[in-house]
């Protein structure tokens, strides 16, 4: 950190990391429910033939970005728990 003593950056991260983990849940169930229902939802879209392939496909490519935040959150908390 540039000349700051390393307990003060390692005393800076134990509220952030706190609120991370406490805020867990809430984050896992919320990006999990998102990518289920847009996934759910493409699926239902394209067989019924109201979406293009196409649309269908940028609508998987959401439900897994919403996977990989999910799995830097998890990536963040790891790295400030070291």
């Amino acid at each position: 950190m540039y000349g700051v003593p390393i307990f003060v950056g390692r005393v800076l991260c134990i509220p952030l990391l706190g609120a991370l983990i406490v805020l867990e849940p809430v984050v896992r169930v919320a990006l999990g429910l998102f990518s289920l229902v847009v996934l759910l939802t493409a699926a239902f879209l394209f067989s019924c033939a109201a979406i293009p392939a196409g649309t269908a496909l940028e609508l998987t490519g959401s439900a897994l970005g919403a996977i990989a935040l999910l799995a830097i959150y998890y990536a963040v908390i790891r790295a400030l728990s070291e």
